[in-house]
């Protein structure tokens, strides 16, 4: 008797769980819909965490480059979209989110000084998405002779689709131009290329002759310095340059599916176009917001 009530019981609690975990969500997206309303960007849940799992030093770097990523003014970091940063070492280049990486390491800090802390606070990253989830915030790359290997993260609710991804490197054909300007006192020279449906104009310095830039960009015989789209949507700029001696990790990122390309691009789309209805919330009979106006950095 007293098996079956013991039953009963923990049928009711994992009820009463589920309940509540299905009854928060549904607030939860109510409460982003209210605030996509007043934005004018995707509002998108960051995930809790990116499931990093073990780090490994895998180089020392001895360059590292700062980009601002789509700054009204690069004098202003909380105008940036996103503060990028491309580590360099012998063999084996990094390029991550400084934003992030910075956030996380606050909720570290927390967690150490709060053992046994059931939830953890919400930590604001700088610039102007704030708590919210970019794909641009959330991808790291990592560079192996000729090889790119990018991590994806996805938002709240979706970290089922993590997926990893792996192309060759360098991926453009450059066409290098006579013009000139100075860029971070650097002599900079200018290129142009057509990569997956967007035109891009490069300036890249041969004082630097390391053929990386921010993202998935390189192969030119000099370090890109800046780096912008021919609409103007999309704009990387270098804004420090470090040579110190740093250890380059490469986290084990557990539980990233290797994915194509083509379908983690498609994916983004859909949570950009339409979080609310990737995530499921017409079952909560919530009205579904889309921004048409999406425009990821690759078109195709």
């Amino acid at each position: 008797m007293m098996l079956r009530s013991s039953l009963f019981v923990g049928q009711a609690r994992l009820r009463l769980s589920t309940y509540v975990s299905k009854r928060y969500k549904v607030f939860m997206i109510a409460l982003l819909l209210s605030m996509m309303a007043a934005a004018n960007y995707p509002v998108i849940p960051r995930p809790v965490n990116r499931n990093l799992g073990k780090t490994t030093i895998i180089d020392t770097s001895f360059v590292q480059v700062y980009y601002a990523f789509n700054a009204d003014n690069i004098q202003k970091m909380d105008s940036y979209e996103d503060f990028q940063c491309l580590e360099i070492g012998k063999k084996n280049v990094r390029y991550f989110s400084v934003f992030l990486e910075k956030g996380e390491q606050k909720v570290n800090k927390w967690l150490q000084e709060h053992k046994g802390a059931q939830s953890v606070p919400n930590v604001n990253t700088d610039g102007k998405r704030g708590l919210y989830w970019s794909e641009y915030q959330y991808t790291e790359l990592y560079i192996q002779k000729d090889k790119l290997i990018g991590f994806y993260c996805f938002p709240m609710y979706l970290s089922k689709y993590n997926a990893s991804c792996m192309e060759g490197f360098p991926l453009q054909k450059w066409k290098m131009e006579e013009e000139t300007k100075t860029i971070c006192n650097y002599r900079c020279q200018k290129a142009v290329c057509h990569f997956r449906g967007r035109n891009f104009t490069a300036w890249f310095t041969s004082d630097i002759p390391l053929k990386y830039g921010p993202g998935k960009f390189g192969g030119l015989p000099g370090l890109i310095l800046r780096l912008s789209d021919s609409t103007g949507e999309y704009t990387f700029e270098c804004v420090k340059i470090e040579r110190k001696k740093k250890t380059l990790p490469q986290h084990a990122f557990n539980k990233y599916t290797q994915k194509k390309r083509i379908d983690i691009v498609k994916l983004q789309r859909l949570i950009n176009e339409n979080f609310f209805a990737v995530v499921g919330a017409n079952g909560g009979n919530l009205p579904l917001v889309t921004n048409a106006s999406y425009k990821p950095l690759e078109l195709e």
